[in-house]
């Protein structure tokens, strides 16, 4: 038979077998996708295979962060109900043992999709974002105040406010080198919140950070500086006096955030000791008192109270409140990063202030 004669029966059956082919090709690559083997083109490189984004319904976003992806005010929240509001729209968050959310008046669906961690109310991701879909105005992304906790990145829009700058580094106080050992305690912790704020989040975040910056400017004078936690974990107030003991620290300086849930009206840093307080720790509260005037939104002076780390701690002992977490305004100022490090640097400069009168 001839070349001429084959070529004709050749390609009237090739369409048949190229669509056979195709089919085959197509089903393998659906199996070797089921069977969590991605394809391969010509040569043995994988082929990309794009997946469906799915939202997670584990419960991870925080009150406070779903307000500001809601673009609403958030009036209340504790362990069991949240409530806040918006421009056409009020939400009512209810948590375990019976989860709820209504959305103007209108029960959702949220088995699984609400929770608890740490003492506070969560929901999942797909719940906020069926939330915001379900809005009878779409209000947009709330922006996050200035130095807002690092949980508000939950907002995928997290603009940044006009005019905003930066945090500044932290910067030395001037001045020449110091010696000693300084403990610094960040109250709180872990499963402890401490007070909150829906303007500036948890305390146990914003004294960490503000102890921080603390260390930052000691560690650059020379001062050697002991961190009773340097991140999130509960710490119980007898080790943290423990701490400063066995390091037979010169100093111990603890930073909070106050609360007068009855006294909105309240404000101001205040410096405390123990009652009945040694010379040593009398001397470090007014050289911190005096540093933080100039800084603090207000100075409530210098008090007494028989808090643990202050009777436990062996060596001179102060606790600072920055501020009051229930003032609206220096809850705002508190959230504020360049404030923030006015009160470490005023507070770092009453701690060198102290240090060679030890030495």
């Amino acid at each position: 038979m001839s070349t001429a004669a084959v070529h004709p029966r050749r390609q009237s059956f090739s369409p048949f077998w190229s669509h056979r082919a195709a089919v085959a090709v197509i089903a393998l690559a659906a199996l070797s996708v089921l069977a969590g083997c991605p394809p391969k083109a010509r040569g043995g490189q994988t082929l990309a295979v794009a997946e469906p984004t799915v939202l997670s319904t584990k419960p991870s976003v925080p009150m406070e962060a779903l307000a500001y992806q809601l673009g609403m005010r958030l009036d209340n929240s504790g362990q069991y109900t949240a409530s806040m509001k918006g421009k056409r729209n009020s939400l009512l968050v209810v948590g375990p043992p019976q989860p709820m959310a209504l959305l103007n008046s209108e029960r959702l669906d949220t088995s699984g999709e609400i929770g608890q961690s740490d003492g506070r109310l969560m929901v999942s991701p797909s719940l906020a974002h069926r939330l915001r879909e379900k809005l009878r105005l779409a209000q947009g992304y709330a922006p996050a105040p200035p130095g807002a906790p690092p949980y508000l990145g939950n907002n995928p829009a997290h603009p940044q406010p006009p005019g905003a700058k930066p945090a500044p580094p932290a910067v030395a106080v001037a001045g020449p080198r110091v010696s000693g050992t300084v403990v610094i305690d960040p109250g709180h912790g872990g499963k402890d919140r401490g007070t909150y704020s829906a303007t500036c989040g948890d305390e146990k975040a914003l004294v960490l950070d503000v102890s921080q910056r603390i260390r930052t400017i000691l560690t650059a004078r020379g001062v050697h500086v002991i961190m009773t936690r340097d991140d999130d974990r509960f710490i119980e107030l007898e080790e943290r006096a423990e701490i400063a003991n066995r390091a037979r620290a010169d100093l111990f300086v603890a930073i909070h955030a106050d609360s007068a849930p009855k006294n909105t009206a309240a404000r101001g840093c205040t410096v405390y000791t123990a009652r009945g307080a040694s010379a040593g720790s009398e001397s470090l509260a007014r050289r911190l008192d005096a540093a933080l005037r100039p800084a603090a939104v207000e100075d409530r002076g210098l008090r007494h109270a028989d808090y643990k780390v202050l009777v436990l701690t062996k060596m001179p002992a102060a606790l600072i409140e920055l501020g009051f977490f229930t003032n609206r305004s220096e809850a705002a100022r508190l959230c504020q990063s360049s404030y923030r490090q006015e009160l470490a640097e005023a507070i770092a400069s009453g701690i060198i202030a102290d240090l060679p009168a030890r030495k």
